[in-house]
This record gives C-alpha cells, structure tokens and sequence, in this order.
C-alpha cells in the first residue's frame, strides 16, 4: 500500500480496520483520542502497511492552538511550558489572570459520547518527528484546518461573521498555509513518508 489515512471515520478507513488491532481499536483513529504509547503503536503499524516512499495522512489536534485561544488551554499551556516550578504563586495567580479559566467545558471521562467534552490529547507540532521518527516515517508536510478567524471565545459576538471567516481560511490558495496560520488551526493533516 503507498497510500493511507489515519483519522476521523471515512470510507477510506474501511481499509484500515486492522490497524490498531494490537492496542484495542477497530480502526486507525481518531489519533486524538489514543493515548501516547497508542499512537506510536499506531504509527509503526501504518508504517507496516505502506510501500517504500508511501504515504500516510494523519489528524492530529494541534497543541500550539492553545496559544491563539486565550482561554484554559491558553493557560495549561504557559504553565506547562514557560512557567517553572518555584515561580511565587502571586505571579502565578496573575500570569493566569487575563485567561477564561472556564471555557471550553472540561473532559467528561465518563461520557466519551459528546466530542466537545471527550479525552482528547493535543500533540506539539514542533516535535513531530519525535511521534514518527520511531515509526520510519518522515514528516513531509503539515496541513492544517479547522482554522478560526478570532480565538474562539469570541465567536458568540458574530457567529455568522465568525463561521464565514474561519471557512474562508480553510483554503491555502489564500495563503493560510504559512506557518504563523497554523496556531488558528485546531486540528492538522500531517502528511508523512515512509523511509
């Protein structure tokens, strides 16, 4: 095979329903929803699949969003990356200050059905050849979509303005392909090769 996806259910996948047979799952995604070690599994059975120079299309929800969205994402972000562990906890309390803390709803863990709720885990864009490098594969390109014209919590101000803008940015021909459009990208199609 030189050609397979990994992501949301679609016809393509029909062909895929072995691949995450080792790790508990019908089918090869979505990757958002596996965990660490499920997606390297994963990968290295995509790899399995494929041809010399064959290619693999995998979604993945994009950690660097988080920068763009200005709310509890935003915050788990910069504590995670940027803050370390003895910073005081009044500047703590006041780097978290300007996020909203409460958007979007937390995970339900019990209620895997509603997607806007469900486990889903965000990969680092900048260290994607650490996810497929021990799968033989290369990143070759990265495309994003589901791009947002305003961080999302601004959305409920002009929905019908907002909806229209961010799918007006789905289209690269429009230059939204550029690297600094990829943080209003929630989610990414990484295209990756096998050596």
């Amino acid at each position: 095979m030189n050609l397979l996806y990994a992501g949301r259910p679609s016809p393509v996948l029909e062909y895929l329903r072995d691949v995450e047979d080792e790790v508990g799952h019908a089918d090869a995604g979505p990757f958002p929803h596996l965990t660490d070690d499920q997606q390297v599994k994963a990968l290295q059975n995509c790899a399995r699949m494929l041809t010399a120079n064959g290619r693999v299309f995998v979604e993945l929800r994009n950690e660097q969003f988080a920068l763009y969205t200005a709310n509890r994402h935003a915050a788990n972000f910069l504590a995670r990356h940027f803050l370390n562990e003895d910073i005081p906890q009044n500047v703590f309390e006041a780097a978290m200050a300007p996020f909203d803390l409460s958007a979007p709803p937390l995970p339900d863990l019990e209620n895997t059905a509603d997607y806007n709720t469900s486990y889903s885990r965000f990969n680092d864009l900048l260290n994607l050849t650490d996810l497929f490098g021990p799968a033989g594969l290369v990143v070759d390109k990265v495309h994003g979509y589901h791009f947002h014209a305003a961080p999302p919590m601004l959305e409920s101000i002009d929905p019908e303005w907002f909806r229209k803008a961010s799918l007006a940015m789905e289209y690269p021909a429009k230059g939204y392909d550029r690297w600094p459009r990829l943080f209003q990208a929630s989610a990414v199609i990484v295209e990756a090769v096998k050596e």
